[in-house]
């Protein structure tokens, strides 16, 4: 097989680019954590009302409980691990980081 050709990387524009991604990390980090607050805000007026619905002007805000059925894997393997072990899966991912 052919090993692929590969351009030189220019070191310059990586770098910007890392400085330029770790700066909007940054950003959506203080903006996640104003929104958090604001949600918090808008949740504990919701609760101190017992509002599970709140309507103003063109906008409704739900916050109500949601279920959901889940499979319990941990028991499921301590119990009956040749079930488990015939349905589990392995998923592969890339995972992206820079520290």
């Amino acid at each position: 097989m052919a090993k692929a050709k590969t351009k030189k990387i220019n070191h310059k524009e990586m770098l910007e680019k890392i400085r330029a991604y770790k700066s909007l990390q940054s950003s959506k980090k203080a903006i996640e954590d104003e929104l958090e607050q604001c949600k918090n805000a808008i949740v504990d007026v919701m609760t101190a009302h017992d509002l599970d619905e709140y309507e103003v002007d063109v906008f409704k805000v739900t916050y109500k409980d949601v279920s959901r059925a889940a499979i319990d894997s941990k028991r499921l393997h301590s119990e009956r691990p040749d079930i488990y072990d015939k349905y589990l899966t392995e998923l592969v991912s890339k995972r992206f980081n820079i520290a």
